[in-house]
Formats: structure tokens, C-alpha cells, sequence
């Protein structure tokens, strides 16, 4: 769907986990070793550290570890280990953050994560035997983000843990208590792109509620323009050169 947000330099890029993926089952079936084993590809880890390098030498850029990634299952999920992204992790441009992340960005307060607790949360709206949405349509969006909204107004992000969702036990302080209430409440991993802008009693504020799509099924990133009061945003597909249509050519005219 085409951005409604005008041309300009981005701010900076979050990647809301999952960076890396297991493998499909076709590689995985892939014989091991002897005459092939020179093209196999770089690990997961050793291809994300190479993109991230590249990302974070053009514009500040930030990473959630998602339920995909080399990080422990339970919230708060931990920081990528700087060992396996050695040159991103010596970027300045590159924030490793925790999942739930909290940070501001030109002003604006987001707190976000991976998508684990909206998962979970979802498990609970759905009937029986009814298996988790791979692709979702605007009814399922909207159910999304009746999770995120519910979130927002129950000021904390974690309604499921400890009892279906596992985290860390904590004494002293509930880390996914949402104070103080954000500008902008991301979930990552989405079947498909959503928003929702919420008005928070007692608070005087109005939130943004972004579904982030899953890239790898979706090709899309979502864009917010943070100078904009209203938080207006959209989304930008990229293609692959296979997708493109192909184009006939002309056959040559013959020549004397």
C-alpha cells in the first residue's frame, strides 16, 4: 500500500525482531558437505552482522531480538550479544536493545516489542481448535489492535506473563508496566500492517498503535513521520527483481 507520508530522510530504522530465521525446511534437507558445501551460505548471524554494518553506517539504526533470534525465549529478552555481530556492534550507528524496548526518538516516546505478547494475548480470542493467523484480514488486524489498545489503557504490556508467556521473575518492579504511557506502542511480527491512534484518559495524550508486518512474508516496513503531530504513517514495499513482470523482447531484424 502506498506510504502516506511525504519524501524525506529517514530518522533512523528500528528492526522489531527476527532478524535471523530457521532455516526452510528445503535447506535444511540440503545435503551437507562434498562439491556443494563451497556455496552454501554465510550463518544467520554472520549475514545480519553484515547487513546491520551497512544499515548503521547510513542512518541510526536499532534491534529487538525477536523469538527467532540467538536469545533467550523467556521476557525481557536480552540485548544481541555484541560476540555475534562483532562489526555492527562496533557501528556508533547501532543500538542493541532489549525486547520490550523503550526509547525516544526526536521527542517522540515508543515502547515495543517482538510481537511475543500480542501472540500470546491472541491465543486467548480464539476459539478452539482455530490455529495461530499466518495471513490476516482486516478483521484480524482489528482484534490486533484491540490487544495493543487494551494494553495501553491497562498501562502494561505483559497481561499473559508469567502465566503463558514466560519471562523472568521479578520482586521488586514489574518491567512491563507502560509508565509513562508512550507516544507510540509497536508490536513486530504481524500478519499484516495496522494502526490505530488511541486517546488516553487521564493522561493527555494520544497513542500511535503500530502492527509492524513480518518482512520476510510481507516485504513491507512501516514508516512514521515523527515531526508530525498526528503520527501520520504508511508503508513501503520493497520488490524482489524476480516479482518484477517480464517484458518481452523484439526479436532482432535480420541483417544483410
Amino acid at each position: 500500500s502506498p506510504s502516506s507520508i511525504p519524501p524525506a530522510l529517514p530518522a533512523g530504522v528500528v528492526i522489531a525482531g527476527n532478524l535471523v530465521a530457521e532455516p526452510s525446511s528445503a535447506a535444511a534437507a540440503a545435503p551437507r558437505g562434498g562439491a556443494s558445501s563451497a556455496a552454501k551460505p554465510a550463518p544467520p548471524a554472520a549475514a545480519a552482522d553484515r547487513f546491520l554494518a551497512r544499515v548503521a553506517l547510513a542512518l541510526p539504526a536499532a534491534v529487538l531480538p525477536g523469538p527467532a533470534d540467538p536469545a533467550t525465549a523467556l521476557l525481557p529478552q536480552p540485548r544481541w550479544h555484541h560476540a555475534l555481530l562483532p562489526t555492527a556492534a562496533r557501528c556508533g550507528g547501532l543500538s542493541r536493545m532489549t525486547n520490550p524496548a523503550s526509547f525516544a526518538a526526536r521527542g517522540v516516546e515508543f515502547v515495543g516489542t517482538a510481537g511475543q505478547n500480542v501472540e500470546d494475548v491472541m491465543r486467548y480470542k480464539r476459539k478452539e481448535g482455530e490455529k495461530d493467523a499466518v495471513e490476516a484480514d482486516a478483521k484480524e488486524m482489528e482484534k490486533r489492535l484491540d490487544v495493543l489498545e487494551m494494553m495501553v489503557r491497562f498501562t502494561h504490556i505483559a497481561p499473559s506473563a508469567p502465566d503463558t508467556l514466560g519471562c523472568y521473575p521479578f520482586e521488586d518492579k514489574d518491567p512491563f508496566v507502560l509508565d509513562p504511557i508512550p507516544d507510540v506502542l509497536f508490536a513486530g511480527n504481524q500478519p499484516a500492517f495496522a494502526t490505530r491512534a488511541v486517546s488516553v484518559p487521564g493522561h493527555g495524550k494520544t497513542v500511535r498503535l503500530l502492527c509492524i508486518p513480518r518482512f520476510a512474508s510481507t516485504a513491507e516496513v512501516v514508516q512514521l513521520a515523527l515531526g508530525d503531530s498526528a503520527r501520520r504513517c504508511g508503508t513501503l514495499r520493497f520488490r524482489d527483481e524476480a516479482d518484477e513482470p517480464k517484458v518481452p523482447q523484439r526479436p532482432a531484424e535480420a541483417r544483410d
